[in-house]
């Protein structure tokens, strides 16, 4: 009779899917930053070009469409990636301060990609099964 030895590739599987959800979080981060962007208004184009995304492990996540009442919370995984701006009249922009009108690029462009990400973190996910 044969021996027959088994091998467990399960640590290989999880850095696999690990990278997966990086290079996931890396599409997502560039293509609603990309279309928050579109959103922003521009008087100079600082805030607009302030725009960038990076890949965290702290944060916080939102169910349904984002509204100026979410708080933050932990996050629901190990990694998440935030999308804002580092100007400092970004929040006036986004939303309502007193009298002045807000004009939304965060939430809209967020809202408008949630469809579209999915199938990105999908891709990155079968490129490791």
């Amino acid at each position: 009779m044969m021996d027959r030895k088994m091998i467990w590739h399960g640590e290989k599987y999880k850095r696999g899917m690990r990278a997966a959800r990086t290079r996931g979080l890396i599409a997502i981060g560039t293509v609603i930053a990309l279309r928050d962007k579109l959103y922003c208004p521009v008087i100079t184009g600082l805030l607009r070009g302030s725009i960038t995304w990076q890949i965290s492990t702290m944060g916080s996540s939102t169910e349904g469409p984002a509204t100026a009442k979410d708080t933050v919370s932990k996050p629901k995984s190990e990694e998440v990636v935030k999308i804002g701006s580092s100007v400092g009249y970004d929040p006036w922009v986004e939303f309502k301060v007193g009298k002045r009108k807000s004009t939304p690029h965060h939430r809209p462009a967020l809202d408008d990609t949630r469809n579209e990400v999915i199938p990105l973190f999908e891709r990155e996910y079968k490129k490791e099964l």
